[in-house]
């Protein structure tokens, strides 16, 4: 399941919601090609914040110098977030692809409050998943809040589908930032805190050029047409509606589903090397 920064490796999520109160692109090349609007406004967002106590989010692998941290793909990484004052945290993430998710709570891990001064890192020692970084190479961003009383961010975000382990939202970057900013404002200044942190994802040096990997459908029509970078490559299975392709150059490409009397299916996605990336499709009938 790809979500955030990463692939998620779990066991079995539970029905709890995430936002129940705890008991305590290879095109994107570097920073400076980033949205300004979008800096600004995450930067006015975290200065409303009145300061009254800290918050820091640190990831396991720290930058060298002034640069940002660089994170690479297939990489297990863990965030840290120490809070000067009893809150409740919450961790957001923005890909270069545009994708936007909450990390933390979720469905598995529910239990986002923090002691005071306490550093707690995400995911913990037997938290039943951890997180693996995942192409594309970019630029991105953790967003984390702090508040000392429990957010409703599912004002904000919705799961994508009953089996969801994490909140996301379709909004752009601006968007999100913008109705993060009033949720935030439902709160005195003085009870949240908030932090972000930017890295870059990498390939890994011993990536060559002809690593390829595996793609796997599932849909619900058994006879749709599958291209892929506007190519046709064949056919979901009539019974099982399943695909498969194999030796798929590594990095990110343009699917089409088509069938007759059912709307297209249109997505994008990533290939990494040596690995399956499977994707669930439904068409819905045309009206």
């Amino acid at each position: 399941m790809t979500i955030g920064i990463a692939n998620m490796n779990s066991e079995p999520s539970s029905s709890e919601s995430p936002n129940s109160e705890a008991s305590s692109s290879d095109a994107t090349s570097s920073p400076e090609n980033s949205s300004l609007e979008n800096v600004d406004a995450l930067t006015a967002l975290l200065n409303r914040s009145g300061r009254a106590f800290g918050l820091e989010l640190s990831s396991s692998k720290p930058p060298i110098g002034q640069a940002v941290a660089t994170h690479i793909i297939g990489e297990t990484v863990q965030f840290s977030l120490t809070a000067s004052e009893n809150s409740f945290v919450y961790l957001f993430s923005i890909r270069s692809t545009g994708t936007i998710a909450q990390l933390l709570p979720n469905t598995i891990d529910t239990h986002n409050s923090v002691s005071a001064g306490q550093s707690k890192f995400f995911p913990h020692q037997g938290a039943g998943y951890s997180f693996s970084v995942e192409g594309p190479t970019g630029i991105n961003k953790l967003v984390a809040v702090a508040s000392k009383m429990p957010l409703d961010t599912t004002q904000i975000m919705s799961f994508a589908s009953p089996e969801s382990v994490f909140l996301t939202t379709n909004d752009s970057e601006n968007e999100f930032i913008a109705k993060l900013t009033q949720l935030l404002n439902t709160i005195a200044p003085q009870l949240w805190a908030g932090d972000s942190k930017s890295f870059y994802v990498a390939q890994p040096s011993w990536l060559a050029p002809d690593k390829t990997g595996t793609l796997f459908l599932k849909g619900n029509v058994g006879y749709a047409s599958v291209f892929i970078n506007d190519e046709l490559v064949g056919a979901l299975e009539p019974i099982t509606g399943h695909f498969r392709l194999e030796e798929l150059a590594v990095g990110e490409h343009d699917l089409k589903v088509s069938a007759d009397n059912h709307a297209n299916y249109i997505s994008t996605f990533f290939i990494n090397p040596d690995l399956t990336t499977e994707l669930d499709i439904f068409q819905q009938p045309d009206r």
